[in-house]
């Protein structure tokens, strides 16, 4: 499976600080059982030239969309 790779990163590159295991690589086990579920991720593109209002405004109507397409999924 692709996500392998995850544990060959070197986590010092992260600042990755040690505190008791919170931070311990996943073992192979956890990978397979997060690998069952699904992560949607949204995005959207920003216009740094409009307003903030404009741009909440338009941000509220796609999260609104994204909303309503999954509650509209479940039915």
């Amino acid at each position: 499976m692709k996500w392998f790779y995850l544990g060959k990163w070197d986590r010092n590159l992260w600042n990755v600080q040690p505190d008791g295991g919170v931070t311990a690589k996943l073992t192979v086990e956890q990978l397979k059982q997060f690998a069952q579920f699904h992560y949607p991720v949204h995005a959207m593109g920003y216009n740094w030239l409009q307003s903030n209002a404009l741009s909440v405004d338009r941000l509220e109507k796609r999260v609104d969309e994204i909303i309503r397409s999954w509650l509209d999924r479940k039915q």
